[in-house]
């Protein structure tokens, strides 16, 4: 059902549509250049563009989505199919679990019946060794006194909670010290839904929610006043999203020209007014930040990664921040090689006016000029001397976000001490091809796969380019990085020595050591269906 801000916004293009077929123009005239673009199917536009159709509710938006502002970058149809507030793959499965009070079907997504099983899932080995590693740093550091632990994407909050598992009921006394020194921990999720069972997992207990991290204040749900907010606000997310997308050209534009990642890295004084031009730019949020308490700890969760930044910087906690199986979700942009040239894969609606289908732009797009020169710049410096051509029809995917949100983390390294580990399937050496892909239980389909809304979207990360821009950045200097897989990460850590301990445990029973060992097996083997070799973990430290 649509929402009193899209129906308004719909019935003015509709209205526009009628004026200009019949020869009427109210409005000034404006020409915009569509070049580049690949030609409107008439189908979306003609007669009544919002007809019901035989297809899923966000497949239904995105037709509509598509027949106001034309064919979607795929990075936009990620971002719309994973997490559109009401249709998105998983805060629909959140609408559904606030109706009947249930948190129980979070298992459609994650796990033996959903989509798809994370290391954390697989075994507790995976969270118990992050556990290690962190309370190691900790201890090379020196043992700081003030402490924040930050998730991104926590899921089901199996992983914290396995880490907390180790802290707190460990015989050692290092992890117990660790515990006490954390006196934060920070969640980055979105959904609702899953918060409430990250909470439960953790034993967090009740959430309140606040307006914002500074005031602190707890608040009732008010669902009219918040449906009435959403809908005010709907056209200034949508703006909102532009300008995101817009910095994130700019910015890999300037990188691919050598000073961009420097420049963004450098502190300086903002001149009055600059700084009032961005503030214009902030539009408000409807979300409110959760928190919880546990041990006497302040448990939160936060719609991005900068909204977990210290209130104060003169008293910033030292920060161990881990992303298990995020990267790979962040919007792709997707390029082909044509005789014309690069040209951007695009999602349009077909002849019929009923169905998806994937497209090449006219000509060559913002994203092609902006994001794919970054690719070649990157990638072919030991090519260039062969003359290197590439082949028509070769593919290459670029992930701006992931790049972004490393440089950010590696910042707040960089600034507060610490580390960060991230944990994804992805290429140590990309050099294009096409890695973009849905799963369905458990099983790999395409992105346009239906139903649609329903399907989990991934794409392989290019963590070489990703290391290469924080080495690259003004960050380098005070962050390493290091970069390798899995498996090795996981025999380097102590994984073997910590089986062996578990299964030589009297109280251990035959059953659970065969499920430990498979479950080693599955996130440490290098074997075909093994996560070992096709997963790889990178770590970025802090050098001071």
């Amino acid at each position: 059902m649509l929402n009193p801000a899209h129906y308004r916004m719909r019935s003015r293009v509709t209205t526009i549509l009628q004026r200009a077929a019949s020869g009427q123009s109210p409005f000034r005239s404006v020409s915009i250049d569509t070049s580049n673009l690949v030609q409107r199917n008439p189908n979306t536009i003609a007669g009544n563009p919002f007809n019901n159709l035989s297809s899923s509710s966000m497949e239904r938006e995105l037709i509509k989505l598509i027949g106001l502002r034309g064919p979607l970058s795929i990075a936009e149809y990620m971002r719309q199919v994973l997490v559109h507030p009401l249709y998105g793959y998983y805060t629909e499965k959140e609408q559904v679990d606030s109706n009947r009070k249930e948190i129980n079907s979070i298992s459609k997504i994650f796990g033996p019946r959903g989509d798809f099983t994370t290391s954390p899932e697989i075994s507790q080995l995976f969270g118990e060794m992050i556990a290690i590693n962190i309370t190691s740093q900790w201890v090379e550091m020196g043992e700081p006194e003030n402490c924040c632990v930050v998730e991104l994407g926590p899921g089901r909050g199996t992983l914290m909670k396995d880490m907390m598992n180790v802290w707190k009921s460990s015989e050692s006394g290092v992890f117990k010290r660790f515990y006490k020194s954390v006196k934060e921990i920070k969640f980055v999720e979105r959904s609702r839904t899953l918060r409430e069972v990250q909470c439960a997992m953790i034993g967090g207990g009740e959430m309140n929610l606040v307006t914002s991290r500074k005031s602190e204040v707890v608040v009732e749900e008010e669902e009219g006043d918040e449906d009435e907010e959403e809908d005010e606000n709907e056209e200034k997310k949508i703006i909102k999203q532009e300008i995101e997308d817009a910095k994130l050209m700019l910015a890999a534009k300037m990188d691919a020209m050598g000073f961009g990642i420097n420049n963004r890295g450098k502190k300086t004084k903002q001149q009055p007014a600059q700084k009032q031009q961005h503030q214009q730019l902030q539009f408000p949020q409807k979300d409110r930040l959760a928190s919880a308490k546990i041990d006497g700890k302040t448990l939160s969760w936060h719609d991005s990664f900068g909204d977990t930044a210290p209130e104060s910087s003169h008293e910033s906690p030292t920060h161990f921040i881990v992303a298990q199986e995020l990267l790979d979700a962040l919007p792709v942009y997707s390029f082909e090689y044509t005789p014309g040239g690069w040209r951007e894969r695009l999602v349009d609606v077909d002849i019929s006016g009923e169905q998806l289908c994937l497209v090449k732009s006219k000509g060559a797009t913002v994203a092609v000029k902006g994001l794919l020169g970054e690719w070649e710049n990157s990638h072919n410096e030991a090519e260039k001397q062969k003359k290197h051509k590439f082949s028509y029809g070769q593919i290459v995917e670029v992930c701006p976000e992931a790049i972004t949100l490393s440089l950010d983390i590696a910042q707040r390294i960089s600034e507060t001490g610490g580390s960060a580990l991230f944990f994804d399937y992805g290429s140590e050496n990309y050099k294009g091809g096409h890695t973009l892909r849905g799963y369905h239980k458990h099983t790999e389909v395409g992105i346009l796969e239906k139903p649609i809304g329903e399907v989990d979207i991934t794409g392989d990360v290019d963590f070489n380019r990703i290391k290469q821009s924080v080495e690259r950045s003004c960050w380098g200097e005070t962050v390493r990085v290091n970069l390798e897989t899995q498996g090795n990460w996981l025999v380097g850590g102590g994984i073997c020595e910590r089986l062996k301990m578990l299964i030589e445990n009297e109280n251990v029973t035959e059953d659970e050591a065969n499920l430990l060992y498979c479950g080693f097996e599955r996130i440490a083997g290098e074997a075909e269906g093994q996560m070992g070799k096709v997963y790889k973990c990178m770590e970025l430290k802090a050098a001071h």
